[in-house]
């Protein structure tokens, strides 16, 4: 697989992003919020379609897990060691997890645990595809969460302005 470097509008892909989860946020009473920090650069260079896929798997578990509370989805940049990385964060006030269940987290074919499987579905692939684009980008993708308290996921990738 190959990851392209195009010229792309971020805001509209939080804008997509946004809509097609914003009809599940309202059949579960959840509040969704979602935005990009005022000074990320809205046009930049970067592979789209592996982005969306990203951030729609990040979000359909956010919303699989989460029966109360919020999902934030958050966009802004930092600098390491002088370069510019985009960061994605998807957050959730969901179950959260252990640590023991972090560590499985991006192994193919698993999930948390098996009770996870028999209550919420699924295959266990999701993460571990967001692993390996986020790894063929040249990025980073860490979690932070605690049983009960919701999780965070961060997805991390080097950031280039688009050409325009």
């Amino acid at each position: 697989m190959e990851i392209e470097a195009l010229d792309m509008d971020l805001e509209s892909l939080l804008l997509e992003c946004a809509s097609i989860f914003s009809l599940t946020a309202e059949q579960k009473h959840l509040e969704f919020l979602a935005y990009i920090e005022p000074e990320t650069p809205v046009c930049i260079r970067a592979d789209q379609i592996r982005l969306r896929q990203i951030l729609l798997n990040l979000l359909s578990n956010a919303f699989k897990f989460t029966h109360h509370g919020h999902i934030g989805l958050r966009v802004y940049t930092q600098s390491r060691n002088g370069q510019n990385r985009l960061c994605l964060e998807v957050s959730d006030s969901g179950i959260g997890m252990t640590d023991t269940q972090k560590g499985r987290l991006f192994q193919a074919f698993s999930q948390a645990d098996a009770s996870t499987t028999r209550q919420f579905g699924g295959t266990g692939l999701g993460l571990s595809i967001c692993r390996h684009l986020v790894s063929l980008m040249h990025g980073d993708i860490s979690v932070h969460s605690q049983p009960g308290q919701g999780s965070v996921f961060t997805v991390t990738i080097p950031c280039e302005p688009a050409s325009r």
